[in-house]
């Protein structure tokens, strides 16, 4: 995509926490693949996670599952955020 203008910093943050998220099955796989190579690296078994931007929450969910000792998730978009919660 290219574009003359840039957004304001303040125009971005709120296009990104109206968007809406569609991008289940993407997760999904990002998060395999991404934590996957974490513990195989030994990045995540007893470990503390933080993941920025974590979407609808896939990949702590994952990371739990392969040993992670706790998680959390930051994440500005409302549409990530309530996808999360009706993964539940």
């Amino acid at each position: 995509m290219f574009t003359e203008a840039s957004l304001e910093t303040e125009k971005l943050v709120e296009n990104y926490r109206d968007a809406s998220f569609d991008s289940h099955i993407e997760s999904e796989f990002a998060a395999k693949t991404y934590c996957n190579y974490l513990y195989k690296f030994g990045i995540i078994n007893c470990k503390h996670i933080l993941d920025i931007g974590c979407g609808d929450g896939t990949c702590l969910k994952l990371s739990i599952k392969l040993g992670a000792k706790s998680v959390q998730g930051i994440e500005l978009s409302q549409g990530a955020f309530y996808s999360s919660r009706e993964m539940k």
